[in-house]
């Protein structure tokens, strides 16, 4: 009884810290802050803090021989080898549609709240700057509305303006992107358990090549 006490708990526990959304948050403001927070956890992610250089080790030959990484083999070569360019391709295909399910899995439960974009546009041509804030707005609005049909969004506000008397161009972005580790991991286990089982379906296919041979 104590045990499955213990044992509960601990799966209570896993569930708990699963359900605690990860937030990524990326500010641009003349430079690039890039943060991960996860609960009362903050991590820096850019810029990050310079390292202190270590002194460099000599290393002997028979050390540099024996740290030296053996080349790996080319996986799309011996997939070339395997099962012929067009068999390669397919494979290939199966793979990427894999990894693309994935991300519209856990795209779906994405979270971006706020985002904020201010756009200040200068410059010494009137005429150029009028062209060029017309092409600006024709591609980013729609492209902002896609992200909108794909991504939740609940707190945006886009500002996108010229100013012919500013003598520099203003930039300002700010998002925080949210999601619960629950659905990255139950993605991320679905596309694996796929991707494993793709994987012994082409190791027994050419198997049954060779041996046909």
């Amino acid at each position: 009884m104590l045990a499955l006490i213990i044992i509960g708990s601990v799966l209570g526990l896993l569930l708990l810290l699963l359900l605690i959304p990860l937030r990524l948050e990326l500010i641009y403001n003349s430079d690039i802050r890039l943060r991960l927070e996860y609960g009362w956890l903050r991590f820096k992610l850019f810029p990050r803090a310079d390292k202190p250089k270590n002194k460099r080790v000599k290393q002997t030959k028979a050390e540099k021989k024996h740290t030296e990484k053996t080349p790996r083999p080319n996986f799309i070569k011996q997939l070339i080898d395997q099962q012929g360019y067009i068999g390669a391709f397919q494979t290939l295909k199966q793979y990427a549609l894999i990894a693309l399910e994935a991300v519209q899995s856990i795209a779906k439960h994405l979270l971006v709240s706020p985002f904020r974009l201010r756009l200040v546009m200068t410059g010494p041509d009137a005429a150029d700057l009028a062209i060029q804030y017309g092409q600006l707005c024709a591609a980013l609005y729609p492209f902002l509305s896609f992200l909108q049909s794909r991504l939740r969004f609940e707190d945006h506000k886009t500002d996108i303006r010229v100013d012919y008397l500013k003598k520099e161009p203003e930039l300002y972005f700010y998002v925080k992107v949210r999601i619960r580790p629950l659905f990255v991991l139950t993605a991320a286990l679905r596309a694996v358990c796929k991707l494993v089982i793709q994987t012994i379906q082409i190791k027994t296919t050419a198997k049954e090549r060779n041996v046909s041979l």
